[in-house]
């Protein structure tokens, strides 16, 4: 049995993907900001004391891209949020 059209089947599933995606247009919103940004403006509004935006911002941080340390903090802040909101 030959299999030869099978090994080309992933670049003609990421072609058509890219091709799927359509024109990127200038009206379009803009991606959110990387995690890092993220933790930091998130901790700039904790530290503000506008919680209910810091929770909101943080809460989308994928600390999984954090280092260890920036982990920390983000699991520090939140907790200190929760107990200002209680």
């Amino acid at each position: 049995m030959h299999c030869g059209h099978l090994k080309r089947l992933p670049v003609v599933v990421v072609i058509l993907s890219c091709l799927c995606a359509g024109p990127v247009r200038a009206d379009e919103p803009i991606p959110a900001a990387p995690t890092p940004s993220q933790l930091h403006q998130g901790l700039q509004l904790y530290e503000q004391g506008q919680y209910d935006a810091a929770k909101n911002l943080l809460r989308q941080v994928d600390p999984m891209q954090l280092p260890s340390d920036q982990r920390v903090l983000l699991y520090q802040a939140l907790q200190d949020i929760d107990r200002h909101s209680h």
